[in-house]
């Protein structure tokens, strides 16, 4: 886990860095600034799970900082470092999302006591970017396979007439052949070689409505150099039509 300190004084940073045995609530790495300026550039470096800000600087507060983190969609928790004299302006930042403010000069105790629950929060902000990631990396999967999918659906269209075995088309997208046909299922509906056959048909039902071409011919013209063997096959795709009677149904 990784803190940063903020305050444009100097000895104030080096004193909280040695008032907190920081690995003992798993923080092994601290980074400094001294100016809101420097902190948005080590939170742009680096992903910050919590930050102790002074919330008075020169030329930015610590509420302009807290409002960048917001706008720049980073998560880390913020604990507001004040005086007494600006102690209403630190309650106010808490509805900013700051999650707690500590007085100066600042107790130990006190300070421990912020520490443990800004940590507990930040451990829920970790999983849960844990979480948000992954499922980005399963829409991202899910994608990659669904146009892995596509890509041999399309080579299925432009070569149906050809030869196509299990292992030439997984070839196309690197992939198991067990694994595209189980993907074949989920987007389909069919496993690959029943999509090729259905392809097949399809395009066959297409010839025997549109073409005057004869059934042993349309039967190459598919993929099937045995007319017999297509005949059964376009029964089973058809619910026991044949193509003789499939071609008398459309009227040709």
């Amino acid at each position: 886990m990784r803190v940063l300190l903020v305050d444009d004084e100097k000895l104030a940073v080096e004193a909280m860095e040695c008032m907190i045995p920081w690995t003992q609530f798993g923080i092994h790495e601290i980074y400094k600034a001294y100016s809101v300026k420097q902190a948005q550039q080590i939170c742009e470096e680096r992903e910050i799970d919590i930050t102790f800000c002074d919330i008075e600087m020169p030329r930015a507060s610590g509420l302009d900082f807290v409002q960048w983190l917001r706008t720049t969609e980073r998560d880390t928790v913020v604990i507001f470092l004040t005086s007494h004299a600006v102690f209403s302006y630190a309650q106010q930042a808490v509805h900013f999302g700051v999650q707690d403010y500590l007085l100066k000069p600042i107790d130990r105790e006190e300070m421990r006591k912020v520490l443990g629950k800004a940590v507990r929060m930040a451990e829920k902000n970790r999983k849960r970017r844990k979480t948000e990631k992954r499922i980005k990396e399963l829409h991202g999967e899910s994608d990659r396979m669904e146009e892995n999918v596509r890509i041999v659906q399309n080579y299925v269209a432009e070569h149906f007439q050809e030869p196509l075995t299990r292992e030439q088309l997984a070839s196309l997208v690197y992939l198991n052949e067990d694994y595209l046909s189980r993907l074949f299922k989920k987007y389909t509906g069919l496993t690959l070689m029943d999509y090729v056959t259905w392809e097949r048909m399809e395009r066959a039902k297409q010839m025997l409505a549109q073409s005057s071409l004869s059934i042993s011919e349309i039967a190459l013209e598919v993929g099937y150099s045995n007319t017999a063997y297509f005949t059964k096959m376009f029964k089973k795709h058809t619910g026991g039509i044949t193509p003789r009677q499939y071609r008398k149904e459309q009227g040709i």
